[in-house]
């Protein structure tokens, strides 16, 4: 909470979305007396099910999530990622995290984890709590997947890494504490729908790609017809390409 209300940037909210603890969680929360934070305390079906009122509820154009026990890095990462925001057009901006303690993918102090591509995306997650989303990207992506108890969060960013550009800021965003559910737990139903969900997420692109490999190939094999002097062997084989690229292109 003060990593937040420390900001030098006040232009937030600060959602807490409360699943019927029975520590003092509403009494720490109260004794701030604050009008920028609002507590929602009531029986929910889980982490995701949490961040979900989060965004039905916020009011911003822009959100991010952080856990009960993380906070964010310093107290100018508000008014840092604004000015990138005001400079950029893409809807999703992200940074890294420093992780507390040891996880089964990091170790205690590192710096998680730089630039990712697609590639590098599907083999490991962005922390969420790297992660500014504008609203409008759950509008088009749809919210977290509650089925997934764990790696909803991941399942998301793949999700929206197929329909959006995510800039990566070269900062750090947020203080990571290990030993929550991501670092304790196995999301089985992620892992057996991983494959398939990559097929139904990324198949425009792969789409696309097949229509480019098989233009360039045979592109290159008319190339050798030609060479050979069979013309009409090398015009044939020039028009299917011309088509693929064509399919391509409209597709």
């Amino acid at each position: 909470m003060d990593s937040i209300l420390n900001q030098t940037n006040d232009r937030y909210e600060i959602l807490i979305i409360d699943g019927l603890s029975k520590d003092e969680t509403s009494k720490i929360i109260n004794s701030y007396n604050d009008p920028k934070i609002k507590i929602i305390s009531e029986a929910d079906k889980g982490i995701y099910d949490a961040m979900n009122k989060g965004i039905a509820l916020a009011k911003g154009q822009w959100l991010m999530f952080l856990g009960s026990d993380d906070q964010l890095a310093d107290d100018k990462v508000l008014s840092d990622i604004v000015d990138v925001i005001k400079d950029r057009n893409e809807k999703v901006i992200y940074g890294n995290v420093i992780l507390k303690g040891n996880t089964g993918w990091g170790t205690d102090g590192q710096l998680y984890d730089g630039e990712f591509s697609i590639e590098k995306l599907l083999k490991k997650n962005i922390a969420h709590q790297a992660l500014f989303y504008h609203r409008s990207v759950f509008q088009e992506c749809g919210n977290y997947n509650q089925l997934y108890k764990i790696c909803a969060d991941y399942d998301l960013n793949l999700r929206v890494a197929a329909k959006f550009k995510m800039h990566y800021v070269d900062r750090k965003i947020a203080v990571f504490n290990a030993g929550g559910a991501s670092t304790s737990s196995r999301d089985l139903k992620f892992e057996q729908d991983f494959s398939n969900n990559i097929i139904k997420y990324f198949f425009k692109d792969l789409y696309k790609d097949t229509f480019k490999g098989l233009e360039r190939k045979i592109s290159r094999y008319a190339k050798l017809q030609l060479r050979q002097f069979k013309f009409l062997s090398a015009a044939y084989l020039l028009l299917i390409s011309l088509y693929f690229k064509i399919r391509r292109h409209i597709e």
